[in-house]
């Protein structure tokens, strides 16, 4: 297959946000914050119609902003937007990527980012006063008891794997992968946006396509997507998935976990019974 031109521009339907060298001291352990920028711009953008009924109802005309009953702090809501290269002149382009990184300086989980801008659940994120009782930009919707985003189990079995990541595909969900052993044990564990799987002959899933948010300086749109071929243990039922390089069969690493983020367009419809969404 040949393909002519991979910059991104309005219509392309797929973006990465990428982490900038410029913040490479405090995004040092952001990956997880990255990739769930990603998946929450993907649940922004495809449930535009609920969240302008969501805002018409709770704000009017005014900027949707949620206060934290413990700190009294107020939240903006950061736009689902994902600025071009040559229009921003920043490599800082995603407002809800520049929102986690205000927030949070350590190691988290992108599924955990997903549900707290959500619900206001922390999971498992480490939470500072800055952050105290942080309600989430949708919770006149969604419960914190709500199931938006979650995991697989950890270090998935080949047919666990297989299964989470099909399913997700099948009901149009967007996917996050997790691997440990990434780039080596200078990287250790990663979190990067999955943007599509690939299956053999068998219909098992064979290869993955993803983009590293670490490497957005090598395309002038930080959109780098990768193929690695997926590799099992022999008995699909034990042991673990792998992540492989095709141009490196050597350098195996684990996959920790996939994520996977539904739009819970049922909740919606529940709340808003006369918007139509796109399909």
């Amino acid at each position: 297959m040949e393909v002519e031109n991979l910059t991104w521009s309005e219509g392309c339907g797929w973006f990465d946000c990428n982490k900038s060298n410029d913040y490479a001291e405090q995004d040092g352990s952001l990956c997880w914050a990255a990739t769930a920028s990603n998946l929450l711009l993907w649940w922004m953008t495809l449930n535009k119609e609920y969240i302008a009924a969501y805002d018409a109802e709770y704000y009017g005309s005014k900027t949707p902003t949620v206060v934290a009953p413990e700190s009294g702090r107020t939240f903006e809501r950061p736009a689902p937007e994902f600025k071009l290269f040559q229009d921003s002149g920043s490599s800082n382009r995603s407002p809800v990527f520049e929102f986690f990184k205000s927030l949070f300086s350590k190691s988290g989980w992108e599924t955990d980012g997903v549900n707290w801008f959500i619900t206001g659940d922390i999971g498992m994120l480490q939470t500072n006063s800055k952050m105290w009782g942080f309600p989430g930009f949708f919770s006149e919707v969604f419960k914190q008891s709500d199931v938006i985003a979650e995991d697989s189990r950890r270090y998935p079995t080949g047919e666990a794997f297989d299964s989470f990541v099909t399913e997700a595909l099948q009901n149009k969900k967007a996917l996050s992968i997790s691997p440990t052993g990434y780039g080596g044990d200078v990287v250790g564990n990663h979190a990067m946006t999955l943007w599509g799987a690939e299956y053999d002959e068998n219909g098992i899933i064979s290869h993955v396509y993803f983009c590293d948010n670490n490497l957005g300086d090598q395309d002038a749109n930080g959109a780098v997507i990768s193929r690695y071929q997926i590799v099992y243990d022999a008995d699909m039922s034990k042991g673990y998935t792998y992540m492989q390089p095709l141009y490196r069969p050597t350098a195996r690493m684990t996959v920790m976990s996939v994520g996977a983020v539904d739009l819970r367009r049922d909740i919606w419809a529940r709340k808003y019974p006369s918007v139509q969404p796109e399909k």
